[in-house]
C-alpha cells in the first residue's frame, strides 16, 4: 500500500482527491500521444539520459493541425509539477490546453516528464522496483539534470540556440533553484523562464502552512525511517483518514486554502481536479520533504539531511542556502491571485532578488490550478507574447 505519494504534502494530496467532483469523461483515460491523434497534432517521443543516469521520456507536439507544414518553429520547454506527467498541459482540449494552444500559435512544444513520473521510471543501473537501489534518492535540486539534458536535447533536435520555458507549480520552483544553482548553463540556453503558480518561499506565509509542514514532514521521516521509498494513493488514502479523524477542522481548513476551484468565477463542474490527479506517479519522502522544508522552515536551501549526513555532503551542519539572486536568465511570474497557499508578498521578494532579470509580473483572477485546469484564456495570451518577444533566432 506504501509506494506512493503526491505534491505539496499527504494531507493536501488526499484532500484533493477525496473532495474533488466527478471524473469528467472528455480526455481523462487518454495519455498525450492519444490526445494528439485525437485532434490532430503532431506527437513524437524522445529517451533522454540525464548526468546522473535518469531515462526520462520527452515528449514534443511539433505542429499543430493548421501550422504542420510550417518549419522552424521556435521551441518552448513545459515543466509539470513534481512527480506529473505532461498530460497536465492538455486537459482543456485543443483550444485551451496550455501545450495544445501554444502548438496553436505556432510553437514547436516539448514536454517534460521528470523523474518518477508515470512515464519516466527508468534508471542506467538504479532499479525503481527495490528500494536500495536508491533510484528515488532525489529532491528539488536533482530535477535540474531533468530539465538541462531535456533542454539540450531540445536544441541538438532543433534550429535553435535557446529554449522558451514555462513552468507549473513544483515545477517552476525546481526551475528557479536550476537558474541559481546553474546560472552559466540557463543563462546560455533558455531565452525566457515564465513561471506559473510559483511559490519561491514561504517566509511570510501563515501557521496553517508550516503547521501542516511540520505535520506532514514527520509522516515522511517516520515512513523513510522505515525505508518506505514512495507511497501509493491507497497509502494517502490511509495517512488522510487517519488525519482526518484526528482533526476534522484541519482537514477542512487545508482543503480551503489549497483545493478551491480552478477559477474563483466558475465551477468545477466537470470534475477538472480529479482529473489532473491521474497524472501524478511515484512521489518519494524526500522529495516531498524538500517541497514542506520551505514551508516548515521559510528558507531557501538544498535538503536538509540532518546535522551529521549534512556535514559529510555540504561540509556545515546546515544545508547550504540557494541564492536566487545568481539567476541570470530573463523570468517571466504569472501569479493566481486567488492562491491562497502562501503569501504574495513572497513574490515580491522573489522578484526583488533577481531585479532586472525580470521581464514580466502579472496577476489572474485564478486559483492556484487555474494555470492548468481553469480558464487559461485569461493568461494564454501573455504567455503567447512573452515568449514570442524573447523567441531566439534561427542558427544560420
Amino acid at each position: 500500500m506504501l509506494k506512493r505519494t503526491k505534491h505539496f504534502g499527504v494531507a493536501v494530496a488526499i484532500l484533493l482527491l477525496l473532495c474533488g467532483p466527478t471524473l469528467a469523461q472528455l480526455d481523462g483515460n487518454l495519455d498525450l500521444r492519444q490526445r494528439c491523434e485525437r485532434y490532430g497534432f503532431g506527437y513524437e517521443e524522445y529517451q533522454v539520459t540525464t548526468e546522473d543516469g535518469y531515462i526520462n521520456t520527452l515528449m514534443r507536439i511539433p505542429y499543430a493541425p493548421d501550422n504542420q507544414g510550417v518549419s522552424n518553429k521556435p521551441p518552448v520547454y513545459l515543466i509539470p509539477d513534481a512527480a506529473t506527467t505532461a498530460e497536465i498541459f492538455t486537459h482543456l482540449g485543443p483550444e485551451d490546453s496550455p501545450a495544445f494552444n501554444l502548438a496553436n500559435q505556432g510553437f514547436d512544444v516539448w514536454l517534460s516528464n521528470p523523474r518518477g513520473s508515470l512515464h519516466s521510471q527508468a534508471h542506467e543501473s538504479h532499479d525503481p522496483n527495490l528500494p536500495e537501489s536508491g533510484y528515488w534518492d532525489y529532491d528539488l535540486v536533482s530535477y535540474r539534470l531533468d530539465y538541462m539534458a531535456d533542454i539540450t536535447t531540445i536544441k541538438d533536435s532543433t534550429n535553435y540556440q535557446t529554449v522558451g520555458v514555462f513552468a507549473f507549480y513544483n515545477g517552476a520552483i525546481s526551475l528557479s533553484y536550476a537558474m541559481a544553482i546553474e546560472p552559466e548553463y540557463f543563462s546560455n540556453n533558455v531565452n525566457v523562464a515564465a513561471l506559473s503558480a510559483f511559490i519561491p518561499t514561504y517566509a511570510h506565509s501563515n501557521a496553517l502552512v508550516f503547521g501542516m509542514a511540520s505535520y506532514t514532514r514527520n509522516i515522511n521521516n517516520l515512513l523513510e525511517l522505515n525505508g518506505v521509498d514512495a507511497i501509493s494513493p491507497d497509502g494517502l488514502t490511509f495517512i488522510h483518514n487517519t488525519l482526518c479523524q484526528f482533526s476534522p477542522q484541519l482537514c477542512s481548513m487545508i482543503d480551503g486554502v489549497t483545493n478551491g476551484e480552478a477559477n474563483p468565477f466558475i465551477e468545477d463542474t466537470d470534475g477538472l481536479r480529479n482529473r489532473y490527479l491521474l497524472d501524478y506517479g511515484m512521489f518519494p519522502p524526500r522529495l516531498n520533504n524538500h517541497i514542506l522544508q520551505s514551508a516548515a522552515t521559510g528558507e531557501v536551501t538544498y535538503y536538509d539531511f540532518g546535522p551529521g549526513e549534512n556535514l559529510e555532503t555540504y561540509g556545515s551542519e546546515d544545508p547550504p542556502p540557494i541564492s536566487y539572486e545568481n539567476t541570470n536568465n530573463p523570468v517571466a511570474m504569472f501569479i493566481a491571485s486567488e492562491d491562497l497557499s502562501y503569501d504574495h508578498a513572497d513574490d515580491e521578494w522573489y522578484a526583488n532578488l533577481i531585479g532586472d532579470n525580470l521581464v514580466f509580473y502579472q496577476y489572474y483572477d485564478l486559483s492556484h490550478y487555474g494555470f492548468i485546469i481553469g480558464d487559461t484564456q485569461l493568461y494564454l495570451p501573455d504567455l503567447v507574447e512573452v515568449l514570442s518577444q524573447h523567441a531566439d533566432q534561427i542558427n544560420s
